[in-house]
């Protein structure tokens, strides 16, 4: 016998399948053809010296099948692990904001934090059912996911994922949040009635106010000068700047005409303000001037709710008077659209609030400050059908002084301080992206 035919490597996806050639075909060539083999070493000797047999390598069809077979087992596997791993990192997150729901009871019973702080508590207590409840449908929709097409599941697997992601981020965001509003509290002092200390001063703060309408009244300065006057055309803003020394008041009028009007009942209502973008600019390029050591912020109506915001993020004194509006909604809304969290500054802000005013106690409790006065005054009077605005007046809050009555302080609040974004919110834009049609139905 001669030489083997060697047809090449070895390879278990192949097998080798003996073949002949031409016309004399001898008889035990004859009988070879066609014969197969699985390896080279059992390919037999040409079994003469003038042999055109040969051998063709061809896939190994039925092996390949198994190994795939094999290969799709172990793929399925290996998606339902990576599923039980996601299914229990969304359990422990779970104890985790279960962990969190007890130390936020225990901080409110061990403190007595009062019913007036109970809006922040219900917040943070509305984000922990929010998460529980989302956790547990993921949950359940992993848990059918087993069953779907692989393709399907891999697809999902990462979303899943990102879910998870921005859950554990929120968890740690409210509970950095939680810890820090609780720290003020237990840090706080009694609120200290600063009327005494600090009358004049306001009232020269409500004559600026009152000069931005009436400019010829020039005793309403006060030694102070103005120095700056600022209109947006487009919002309906009018700032104006006061310098006395080396002190700058950065003043926010209130509504003016038809068109701020409009603001205050649409825009405010919708936990917008338009005017606060020329606001933020005023101030920081009032902030950027070297000529000021100190700012103080103020305004009235819809410029108080204008400073009210300016003034406790930027973590400025102000003093703001019959302001409409709280601004709560505005905060929440930045909060979401940004993704930011919103750290407020409520201890140096104080509100003057006249009695009767009924747009200025619109939504009272969303205004963020700590030291509230409401005066009343000799006039008072329900709002008339004939002119609403009546009791919201400037001109009704009468300059404090120690011989008149002394208004009456309310109760320092123990509310919510920071603004973070909700669940819903930082969800809403991968669930449009994916058109996921349970969004809707989770929140």
């Amino acid at each position: 016998m001669t030489e083997a035919l060697k047809g090449g490597v070895s390879y278990n996806d192949y097998k080798y399948i003996w073949r002949t050639e031409g016309n004399n075909i001898c008889q035990i060539c004859r009988s070879m053809e066609g014969s197969e083999y699985e390896s080279e070493e059992d390919i037999p000797n040409r079994p003469h010296p003038n042999c055109k047999c040969y051998v063709d390598i061809v896939k190994n069809n039925e092996h390949n099948e198994q190994n795939k077979d094999n290969e799709n087992d172990d793929k399925e596997d290996e998606i339902i692990n990576i599923i039980d791993e996601l299914i229990g990192d969304m359990k422990s997150l779970q104890d985790e904001v279960s962990s969190f729901d007890t130390y936020i009871q225990i901080e409110k019973q061990d403190y007595q934090i009062s019913i007036s702080a109970s809006s922040f508590i219900h917040n943070y207590s509305s984000e922990i059912n929010k998460l529980n409840d989302y956790l547990e449908y993921n949950i359940s929709e992993l848990e059918s996911l087993k069953s779907k097409p692989k393709k399907e599941a891999l697809t999902e697997i990462s979303r899943y994922q990102n879910y998870l992601d921005i859950c554990q981020t929120h968890l740690q965001n409210l509970i950095e949040c939680f810890r820090k509003e609780i720290e003020r509290i237990k840090n706080k002092e009694e609120l200290e009635n600063d009327f005494q200390k600090n009358y004049k001063k306001h009232s020269e703060l409500k004559d600026l106010n009152y000069y931005t309408y009436y400019k010829d009244k020039k005793d309403l300065l006060h030694g102070y000068e103005l120095v700056r006057e600022v209109r947006g055309k487009e919002s309906g803003f009018d700032g104006y700047v006061f310098k006395k020394g080396k002190e700058a008041v950065v003043v926010y009028q209130g509504s003016n005409n038809p068109k701020d009007y409009q603001q205050d009942a649409f825009d405010i209502h919708s936990g917008q303000n338009p005017q606060l973008k020329d606001a933020q600019k005023l101030y920081e390029e009032t902030k950027r001037n070297p000529d000021y050591d100190s700012i103080i912020i103020s305004g009235y109506s819809l410029g108080g709710n204008t400073g009210n915001q300016i003034g406790t993020i930027n973590n400025e004194y102000t003093v703001i008077f019959n302001p409409y509006y709280g601004i709560d909604g505005q905060l929440q809304n930045e909060a979401n659209n940004s993704g930011k969290i919103i750290e407020t500054h409520p201890e140096k802000v104080v509100i003057y609030r006249t009695e009767g005013d009924e747009f200025g106690n619109a939504n009272k409790e969303g205004h963020v400050a700590d030291t509230i006065y409401k005066l009343p005054h000799k006039d008072y009077t329900l709002p008339s059908k004939i002119n609403p605005f009546k009791n919201h007046m400037l001109q009704n809050i009468k300059n404090p002084s120690k011989e008149t009555i002394l208004p009456e302080v309310i109760e320092n609040r123990n509310q919510q301080i920071i603004i973070f974004p909700t669940l819903e919110k930082q969800l809403e834009n991968i669930y449009k992206q994916n058109n996921n049609k349970y969004y809707y139905h989770l929140f």
